[in-house]
């Protein structure tokens, strides 16, 4: 299983190198992420990875990838919000205004 494990990441890090199929990835990324916390795991990692050995130049691609994998709206969009942005519970500044209002 270890193996698979290996052969599924280098599998999506050689995917996601190759910047002609930057749209195609993306939809991939949705619908193997969407509402799939393990393969969620994963996908962010490679991301991670993609964004922090990259020259700036070079970005566009893993950021595109971001921007679909964070904007995926299921129950675990604010795991993929904590893993890939360092949040540890993703809470906007309206979110604790409104929290603060209820309490007065």
């Amino acid at each position: 299983m270890d193996s698979d494990n290996k052969q599924i990441k280098k599998w999506l890090e050689v995917l996601m190198r190759d910047e002609g199929t930057t749209a195609d990835i993306n939809i991939l990324i949705g619908h193997l992420c969407w509402k799939n916390l393990e393969f969620s795991k994963r996908v962010g990692k490679i991301i991670l990875k993609a964004c922090n050995s990259n020259q700036y130049k070079d970005l566009e691609a893993p950021l595109t990838y971001a921007k679909t994998y964070l904007g995926l709206q299921d129950e675990f969009q604010t795991n993929r919000m904590e893993w890939l942005l360092g949040f540890p519970d993703f809470a906007t500044k309206a979110d604790q205004e409104m929290g603060e209002k209820l309490n007065t």
